[in-house]
């Protein structure tokens, strides 16, 4: 017989279910709204893992390396100067790696002289322009769909410097 006094409630272990359960849902979105930050990052480390990469291929291959960016992906290729014009051009040897960037990031990249934001080093591994001369620095910019962006730049000596900014450049 149950008395009619008699308090609902709930047990301390129901209550402690509950809120673990809250818990790590709340967990599982916050990592969700911080995985576009991490993807920016992830892409920016390897953009310039992927350039210091290729300078170094050029040295010692002792042939051109060329990374040209694009929206979503960029290209790094290995050129060769097969008719000895001074023209370096795609060497069929060697496939094109093409190197997809997360969803909601992009890439562009500029020059002072309106270039395409293409990098190219050659056999000494100095940034140099598609007909051999001299480069400017080139920046290429990493955006994640908040307008966050990540910079790199590349000197013509092959330095690579980066730097986080905020929001969109100008």
């Amino acid at each position: 017989m149950s008395s009619p006094d008699r308090q609902r409630g709930s047990t301390l272990p129901e209550v402690l279910a509950t809120v673990g359960v809250i818990g790590i849902l709340m967990a599982v979105a916050a990592l969700g709204l911080n995985r576009g930050f991490v993807g920016l990052e992830s892409s920016h480390q390897e953009l310039v893992n992927s350039v210091r990469e290729i300078r170094l291929q050029a040295t010692v291959r002792g042939a051109h390396y060329r990374l040209t960016p694009f929206v979503s992906l960029y290209e790094i290729a290995r050129l060769q100067d097969a008719d000895a014009d001074g023209l370096w051009d795609n060497d069929a040897s060697f496939p094109v790696r093409l190197v997809n960037l997360p969803a909601g990031i992009s890439i562009s990249g500029s020059s002072a002289s309106g270039g395409d934001g293409t990098v190219e080093f050659n056999t000494r591994g100095v940034a140099v322009d598609s007909l051999g001369g001299g480069s400017e620095v080139v920046q290429l910019v990493l955006t994640d769909s908040d307008g966050t962006t990540r910079l790199v730049e590349v000197w013509p000596s092959g330095q690579v410097r980066t730097e986080p900014l905020v929001g969109l450049l100008p």
